[in-house]
């Protein structure tokens, strides 16, 4: 019987299959080829094979032309397309092939900056967007917090003293302070992956915290929500799943410990949430949000207020109220009530 600590990270790696099978599992199949990158290969093959018939007419009447040199060439292209759309697609053939905008703001409180390379630092507005390469910083003085929405569908947000750059629309590298991430419910997108001095993290469907810890020897905080995070550091890699923290230190230690999903450590997330405007929403589209931005369960007193809460409109606006104080605001105008217990909101009539 295994008696290790489960709380302490294994400096053994796992089985290559089985670990390999877990992660194939919870990525879900990759998305499909965008429709424009398929008519950009079509388009390049085609450019190239009329390109070869071209320099090989002038050459016919002097030479004979082996009758396999055109279709080979048409695969050639085919494949030298398929290439280029590969490397592209990661960035590697410059930014010109990358999407122009990689996210837009949604909120920003207190000092934020942006700085482009077309552009010195300069404060951020909520609505803008954000080009490939920009660089955020949230330190200064008066620091602020931003929320982000990346053009794929996922939000992040920047904590106080933090300084992030837009490597691509999926990979963003962090040199000092915390990120939050929420990779929402969609799988057509590639996943976000957070790179720092010390190690990466990369999401498999999830939502979690990710923080330098600034001492004499840098740290890596890795803090799951939800899903699971797969961290790796100096050719290790480490399978973090919901309800658990990953600390990597820069002298390749590694220790695992229990993470609530909801409490003090989870504060500056809510702090830097860009709302919800609950006019005309339902009870439950509401609660559902307040779920996710807190980590708490959501109870009902009886089963008959769960089955009426999709019809329960609200109206009216919860203002700048954060996530845990808005469902104490909205509620009465429902003639409900709510209490908040060891990470359970529970819900009964008034």
């Amino acid at each position: 019987m295994d008696e290790r600590d489960p709380n302490t990270e294994s400096t053994s790696p796992p089985d290559d299959e089985e670990f390999v099978r877990h992660l194939l599992e919870m990525a879900g199949p990759r998305p499909p080829v965008p429709q424009e990158d398929l008519d950009a290969i079509t388009e390049s093959a085609r450019a190239a094979w009329r390109s070869q018939v071209q320099g090989s007419a002038a050459h016919l009447s002097r030479r004979r032309f082996p009758t396999f040199a055109l279709p080979l060439a048409a695969t050639l292209a085919v494949a030298l397309g398929l290439a280029a759309w590969w490397l592209s697609s990661r960035g590697i053939l410059g930014p010109a092939a990358a999407p122009r905008t990689v996210a837009t703001v949604e909120s920003v409180t207190g000092s934020v900056l942006v700085e482009t390379a077309a552009h010195g630092p300069r404060a951020i507005t909520a609505g803008e967007p954000l080009p490939l390469g920009a660089s955020l910083s949230s330190g200064g003085a008066k620091p602020g917090r931003v929320s982000l929405r990346l053009t794929g569908g996922a939000t992040v947000r920047l904590d106080v003293e933090t300084r992030l750059r837009f490597v691509s629309a999926a990979a963003l590298d962090l040199e000092r302070g915390a990120v939050y991430v929420d990779s929402g419910s969609g799988r057509q997108r590639a996943a976000i992956e957070i790179r720092t001095p010390v190690g990466t993290a990369r999401e498999l469907g999830t939502r979690f915290a990710v923080r330098i810890l600034e001492s004499a020897r840098p740290a890596l905080l890795v803090r799951v929500r939800d899903g699971a995070v797969l961290a790796r550091q100096r050719g290790r890699s480490y399978l973090t799943p919901a309800g658990q923290q990953l600390l990597l230190r820069s002298d390749g230690t590694a220790e695992r410990r229990a993470a609530p999903s909801h409490g003090p450590e989870w504060d500056w997330v809510l702090e830097a949430s860009p709302g919800f405007d609950i006019e005309s929403r339902s009870l439950r589209d509401f609660l559902d949000w307040v779920s996710r931005e807190t980590g708490w369960r959501i109870a009902y007193a009886d089963p008959s207020l769960a089955d009426s809460a999709p019809g329960i409109h609200l109206h009216g606006s919860i203002g700048n109220l954060r996530p845990d104080r808005a469902p104490f605001a909205v509620l009465p105008g429902a003639g409900l009530e709510g209490e908040a217990v060891d990470g359970e909101l529970r819900i009964r009539r008034r």
